[in-house]
């Protein structure tokens, strides 16, 4: 199941906000972005986890 949601994301060298991205999501897997900050050039990699379904 893949659906898109918006993260928000601020720098964590400057603490500038970037801008709220739509990124695709899948629940099953982890995905990974890079963002880059405009304010002091910094790259940041977020992973983004997908939800583990609990075994009963």
């Amino acid at each position: 199941m893949k659906k898109k949601i918006s993260v928000s994301v601020r720098c964590n060298k400057c603490g500038n906000k970037l801008d709220v991205a739509k990124v695709d999501w899948n629940w099953e897997n982890a995905v990974q972005y890079q963002f880059f900050c405009r304010n002091c050039h910094y790259n940041i990699d977020i992973t983004i986890t997908g939800k583990v379904k609990k075994e009963k």
